[in-house]
């Protein structure tokens, strides 16, 4: 679906470099829309949830609803 279609925990997938990721839609804020997903970000190389905006190409994929 586009983006102005899109409802929250819509799934979202992202490519960048070469590489993929899968996150859910959380909504919008102040117009922006934010993301929520887990990135290997800690120093023992676990993930940790976080929200931010897209990078790369995304494609939104919705239910039917």
């Amino acid at each position: 679906v586009s983006l102005q279609n899109a409802k929250p925990g819509d799934v979202v997938l992202m490519q960048r470099d070469g590489q993929s990721h899968v996150v859910l839609f959380a909504g919008f804020d102040n117009g922006r829309p934010t993301f929520i997903g887990s990135n290997n970000v800690n120093a023992d190389g676990s993930q940790r949830v976080s929200w931010g905006g897209a990078s790369g190409n995304y494609e939104i994929i919705t239910p039917s609803r």
